[in-house]
């Protein structure tokens, strides 16, 4: 009780001497610092319009402030509001030339806002000021996949693994590039490498034994599916492409118990359904 009375009196004291005349410039800096302070406790608590009002009450005492500014974006981005979340990061990057983290975070919202040309100009100057940041070098890559530029993505990503080769994420990354280039020698070697730095991934298990299946590589294909089953035991298509490969190592039982999971799993897919269909009737004719 006599804390939460004292909280109120404080925060009244605070809008008082905010308010009152003649507050010196080292007065205003304290009380900012508190009302940041304020705000980052609401945004901890995930309250976070009240989190904003403490930040834009931060920002109204101390403009400069760049933690204040990068609290107010982190709540607009939470929020939702990727407008003011934009403008308050790249006010923080202003004030914090040396700080690469805030211009990625002008980059992650851009993307989020749907603004991916926006984006792929500020990963540019993100890499250019920072060159040997992973993380931007990573998101540029990202960005110019998912924009269908593989030959910069591929660069982008090569830097990474230079700059940080035990980051998995990189190498999983290019593994999948180089797959959609049709360097099916290139990806398996990237896969492979990605598999035991990503342990808890199920997704490199499983594009490493696609990446085998098509160089026809079924014994590596099986064990690279059989570890992405083991994974994600309740994926239909996992069970299919490991059923797929084990037809043809010619382990016909095994291959049939897998379409009958994947079956099971998945009634309506009609490649699972001939699948099992096919082999089944081969099986019973021809043994």
């Amino acid at each position: 009780m006599e804390s939460g009375v004292l909280s109120r009196c404080a925060r009244w004291l605070r809008v008082w001497l905010t308010h009152r005349k003649g507050v010196s410039g080292v007065s205003a800096r304290r009380l900012a610092q508190a009302h940041y302070q304020d705000g980052m406790r609401h945004y901890e608590r995930r309250e976070l319009r009240r989190a904003a009002k403490e930040f834009h009450e931060a920002l109204r005492l101390n403009s400069d402030s760049t933690e204040s500014h990068a609290g107010l974006a982190h709540t607009s981005f939470k929020r939702g509001d990727f407008r003011q979340a934009i403008s308050e990061y790249r006010a923080a990057a202003e004030r914090s030339p040396s700080d690469p983290l805030a211009r990625l975070s002008v980059c992650i919202a851009l993307q989020r806002a749907g603004d991916l040309d926006g984006a792929l100009e500020e990963y540019r100057k993100l890499v250019e000021l920072f060159p040997n940041v992973p993380a931007g070098r990573l998101g540029l890559g990202l960005l110019l996949r998912n924009k269908g530029d593989l030959d910069g993505a591929s660069e982008e990503f090569r830097r990474v693994i230079e700059l940080a080769p035990c980051l998995g994420i990189s190498h999983y990354y290019l593994g999948l590039t180089l797959g959609e280039r049709g360097d099916m020698e290139g990806a398996v070697e990237e896969l492979r490498a990605a598999v035991p730095l990503l342990p808890e991934w199920t997704e490199p298990p499983y594009y490493l034994g696609v990446a085998l299946a098509e160089k026809w590589d079924w014994d590596g294909a099986v064990a690279a599916l059989t570890e992405a089953a083991r994974l994600r035991p309740r994926h239909a298509v996992r069970q299919y492409r490991l059923g797929k490969a084990l037809e043809m190592k010619g382990e016909y039982q095994r291959a049939l118990d897998c379409y009958r999971n994947a079956r099971k799993l998945d009634r309506k897919d009609p490649d699972i359904r001939a699948a099992f269909e096919n082999l089944s009737w081969r099986l019973q004719h021809f043994g």
